[in-house]
């Protein structure tokens, strides 16, 4: 997963100018209180100190004290009042956008994680079927004198693991072969003789193989990274592997193995890069 640096940065900052902003207009809000404390005691000194105010019994006295205080400090702490409301208000909005968004980086966290497990997940499977695969081709072990028609067990030769592939596909296509050499090849008869040889001598060696690439492949198509594993599942396939999954294909054993192939080029190598479709 590639993670833009310099969009997180710049989100960073966005929200570290969020915070110093809400922080500074709580700050004014604190000083507006102590500013209208200010004022109602500078109205008090002046009453004091220009109507040399004393303490009285006399109600008419404090009632023009009263009204005199009432009119002075009403409308500056009412002015007081709407300016610290719409401060409250705009400080309410701050905090709201500013949650809005510590949710929202907390979903895409949260997303980003669950995307990360996700193809951790899909990679264990993956490289897991993969190692099935393996185990299944060092399994893979015979003799040449099966093969070729030599009885003595003293000239065999014992092909295991990668190594027996290119035998078996000497097995398989040397009718094929023979055929297109004699000048009496043709394509039906061709397909018939392959299948039937198919099913005599390779399938109980290779039928298991195919299988574990038809998973793999299937596993694959199935994923969020189709182009990352294909192009392990190509680069682990010999070039006789790839023949072999060739004519398997075009004797149309496994329809779906076929498109898979095609759908993602997993045997091109086989020709220089080109495209073959396998029908």
């Amino acid at each position: 997963m590639v993670v833009n640096m310099s969009s997180m940065s710049d989100e960073s900052q966005i929200h570290d100018a969020d915070v110093a902003s809400a922080s500074m207009l709580y700050q004014r809000l604190s000083i507006l209180k102590w500013l209208a404390i200010i004022v109602f005691l500078i109205v008090i000194g002046l009453y004091l100190a220009i109507f040399n105010g004393e303490l009285t019994r006399d109600q008419d006295k404090w009632g023009q004290f009263g009204d005199f205080v009432g009119g002075v400090l009403n409308p500056i702490f009412s002015l007081m009042a709407l300016i610290a409301l719409l401060a409250t208000f705009d400080l309410q909005v701050r905090e709201l956008k500013l949650s809005a968004k510590e949710l929202k980086n907390s979903a895409d966290a949260l997303a980003a994680q669950n995307a990360t497990m996700e193809r951790q997940n899909q990679e264990a499977s993956f490289f897991n079927l993969l190692g099935v695969l393996a185990k299944v081709v060092d399994g893979l072990s015979y003799k040449e004198s099966s093969l070729m028609g030599v009885v003595s067990s003293k000239s065999a030769i014992k092909y295991s693991g990668r190594e027996a592939f290119h035998p078996l596909c000497n097995l398989w296509l040397m009718d094929l072969l023979r055929a297109h050499r004699r000048g009496d090849f043709d394509v039906d008869i061709a397909k018939e003789m392959l299948v039937e040889k198919y099913f005599d001598s390779i399938e109980f060696r290779l039928g298991h193989y195919f299988q574990v690439v038809l998973s793999l492949v299937r596993f694959v198509d199935r994923s969020n990274d189709k182009s990352y594993f294909s192009e392990i599942i190509a680069a682990h396939l010999t070039i006789y592997e790839m023949e072999l999954i060739h004519y398997y294909c075009l004797l149309g054993l496994s329809d779906e193995l076929r498109d898979l192939v095609e759908k993602y080029e997993l045997i091109a190598r086989l020709y220089a890069g080109k495209k073959v479709a396998l029908k």
